[in-house]
């Protein structure tokens, strides 16, 4: 009676024991996720812990499943041993007839003695020593995401259901805590997924803007060149003059070649020039003439930038009025020579419409049109 009565505290004593050593470890792995340590980190100090606190324990590792769920691969194995099975990339199919595969499997921790016949621990020839075999399913919910393998040569090591569950609250501590290492490691590849994506696009909306420069450059270029005469004026209020084509001074040209505002002093005037904009391309310049002693404030630099990009503006819209007037006028006088063509059905009258349609809008002396292509 006394012996059975010390047998019994004996064995409360090793569950309250076990349950301080379980509680201490999870305090652990909460600091060590709290530290952003890796998933190895987190799982090697988890299997060198069990060692230290269970002296019982003479091998510990951790299994996770892979992506799709079928084999758990063992990712944390203690000693010498350990390395070996690490390095020979060892693994076993999710419900194969193993502890590890079951356990997997069924999502339920199992205790398996050597040489038991039912018993569906495998001898492992790097661990002959072992006599029993706990494993316990990390859980997260209802997924299983690997598995905390516990090797005794202890044969009674994990017989009391006190110490397998203290175990079990250990392994679904070891499973979370790996999700969450898990999910911060996901969410900080988002961010730099995100970050990444983001410069992609600004660099994408540079190079438009960089092309739309380009074309707006060349654009204005040949709209100039298309006028046939200078575009611009100069107004002299005292005088009362207005110059319709006015020379480029030399304050316009600095100004369209620097992409700046150009202020300078010429006799006792004071002269101001500030590039023209349109998207970003130079089109031309505004120049104001004040007198040497007039006041030129922030607020005036101000307003005459406002204006000169509202007035770029204004100008591009205008270009573009005018660029789709002679799109459509293009359109409608190709339609007409086309009109003409479709209500004949001699190839010959067709040539000379088609050469006379021509003529009208190319304003040319001359138009051949030969079918056929020229002999070899």
């Amino acid at each position: 009676m006394l012996l059975a009565t010390k047998s019994r505290q004996v064995g409360a004593d090793e569950a309250v024991q076990t349950q301080l050593n379980v509680a201490q470890i999870v305090t652990e792995l909460t600091r060590q996720t709290a530290r952003r340590v890796t998933v190895g980190e987190l799982s090697n100090y988890t299997i060198e812990r069990i060692l230290i606190d269970f002296p019982q324990i003479y091998h510990a590792q951790i299994f996770l499943t892979d992506d799709t769920g079928s084999e758990a691969r063992l990712f944390a194995s203690t000693g010498e041993v350990g390395k070996q099975l690490i390095q020979r990339a060892h693994g076993l199919k999710v419900g194969s007839v193993s502890v590890i595969g079951q356990v997997t499997y069924l999502g339920k921790y199992i205790v398996a003695k050597a040489g038991s016949k039912d018993s569906v621990h495998k001898r492992n020839e790097l661990l002959p020593d072992t006599q029993v075999e706990a494993a316990f399913p990390l859980r997260i919910g209802d997924r299983i995401i690997g598995a905390l393998d516990l090797q005794s040569k202890i044969a009674d090591s994990f017989d009391r259901e006190d110490l397998a569950q203290a175990f079990q609250t250990l392994a679904d501590s070891i499973g979370l805590a790996i999700d969450n290492i898990r999910q911060y490691d996901r969410a900080e590849e988002r961010v730099k997924e995100n970050q990444r994506l983001v410069e992609e696009t600004r660099e994408a909306l540079r190079q438009v803007e960089r092309l739309n420069r380009r074309l707006t450059g060349r654009a204005w270029t040949d709209y100039i060149n298309g006028a046939g005469y200078d575009l611009g004026a100069s107004v002299d209020f005292e005088a009362n003059q207005t110059i319709t084509q006015a020379d480029i001074t030399a304050s316009i040209t600095e100004a369209i070649q620097s992409q700046q505002l150009v202020q300078t002093i010429i006799d006792d005037r004071q002269v101001i020039t500030i590039p023209l904009r349109v998207r970003g391309h130079v089109v031309g310049a505004m120049e104001f003439e004040l007198g040497a002693d007039d006041p030129f404030t922030p607020d005036d630099l101000e307003l005459i930038q406002e204006v000169s990009d509202r007035f770029g503006v204004a100008i591009e819209n205008v270009r573009l009025f005018n660029e789709s007037q002679r799109t459509a006028q293009r359109e409608a006088l190709v339609n007409q020579i086309v009109s003409r063509l479709q209500t004949m059905n001699n190839v010959e009258d067709m040539v000379t419409e088609a050469a006379i349609g021509l003529r009208e809008a190319l304003k040319a002396n001359k138009i051949a049109i030969k079918l056929g292509t020229p002999p070899r």
